[in-house]
């Protein structure tokens, strides 16, 4: 999925996130992340491959967890 910039409004009122991106993962390149553990773990890969930001989800105004979560990643390893 080539896109450099996508938004979405409120990630974290999402009820069933995983599902959510394997539909938009379907919509935009015709094909799924896969269904249940493996394809958590194929997701998570993807991301990470492609480059995933956690500072840009942090400074996502509807994405408090996001902030926490990196906030206290840099308190225990400080960059």
């Amino acid at each position: 999925m080539n896109v450099k910039s996508f938004y979405f409004a409120d990630p974290e009122a999402d009820k069933e996130p995983f599902e959510t991106i394997n539909q938009l993962l379907t919509k935009h390149i015709g094909r799924g992340i896969g269904k249940k553990r493996a394809g958590k773990i194929k997701l998570v890969n993807k991301l990470l491959e492609n480059g995933l930001d956690l500072s840009q989800a942090a400074a996502h105004g509807n994405c408090p967890s996001a902030k926490y979560f990196l906030k206290e990643l840099i308190e225990i390893a400080p960059p």
